[in-house]
């Protein structure tokens, strides 16, 4: 609710999104087909293209995911955060574990909601595990 208000006073017109869908989006965010970082983007979507043809919510929010947060698969996440622990190694083994924190944030600048943080975190930790061992 609190992101409802928010995007509101953003202007989203959010009042165009119908209950229903805002449960779809919840059950793909629940079911990991949509990062819950992504909500507040998909909202906006799901408002901005109310009333265009006559999908069911399902499909909406389907459509929405497709185009604002497409799934990533691992391999792909496993990929990004390897080249992103790379191109940043003297900082990783200068900082040790205590570079997750600011890598984090480059990994989920680039992914944009498209991943879970959990998923994220949990393959930047293994990572910089693997590079200072």
């Amino acid at each position: 609710l609190a992101t409802c208000r928010e995007l509101a006073r953003d202007g989203v017109a959010i009042d165009r999104v119908s209950e229903d869908e805002i449960l779809a989006l919840l059950s793909a965010v629940e079911a990991g087909r949509a990062a819950k970082e992504a909500i507040p983007d998909l909202l906006t979507e799901l408002a901005r293209t109310a009333g265009e043809g006559t999908g069911r919510p399902q499909e909406r929010v389907d459509a929405a995911i497709e185009k604002v947060a497409p799934t990533v698969s691992q391999a792909d996440v496993e990929a990004i955060v390897r080249r992103i622990v790379t191109e940043r190694e003297a900082f990783a083994r200068e900082r040790g574990m205590g570079a997750l924190g600011p890598l984090m944030g480059v990994v989920m600048q680039e992914l944009r909601g498209s991943v879970d943080g959990r998923v994220i975190s949990e393959t930047l930790r293994r990572e910089l595990k693997r590079l200072l061992t």
